[in-house]
């Protein structure tokens, strides 16, 4: 029969193979977890660039319209002509009208700025108003 010295080295040994194996375990678990936390700061700070982009075009595209906005303004206040004044509204809202029905279309930005002369942040801004919106006929 074992004598009590030599089970209790065989004890102290166990215990000291298991704390290792656990602190072994333990940095394995804690390496997993820093990769993961990295990887997912590194997405949240991707969207966040996609969404400061977004937020850039469609802080254009509202200038733009703004700016569209204004000029008619201009044009109403300086014509003396009621009809000369609605024919120059007309025509400065036909592009913007041209433009809401190419962008609901699924046309592209490239496509809407050549065919409305319309800036391209305001193409953007209209193809991202009319994003899933119905066309309509």
């Amino acid at each position: 029969m074992p004598e009590f010295a030599e089970l209790f080295e065989l004890l102290t040994a166990s215990i000291d193979y298991v704390l290792l194996v656990s602190v072994v375990l333990l940095a394995i678990n804690l390496s997993v977890v820093k990769k993961k936390s990295r990887q997912q700061r590194e997405s949240l700070t991707d969207k966040i660039q996609e969404l400061e982009s977004q937020i850039y075009v469609v802080n254009q595209g509202a200038i733009g319209v703004g700016r569209r906005l204004i000029a008619l303004e201009k044009i109403i206040r300086q014509s003396g002509n009621s009809d000369t004044k609605v024919r120059k509204i007309e025509k400065a809202l036909s592009g913007m009208d041209q433009a809401a029905k190419l962008a609901s279309t699924g046309a592209s930005i490239s496509d809407i700025v050549k065919a409305t002369g319309i800036g391209r942040a305001e193409a953007q801004l209209m193809k991202t108003v009319r994003s899933g919106i119905p066309a309509v006929a």
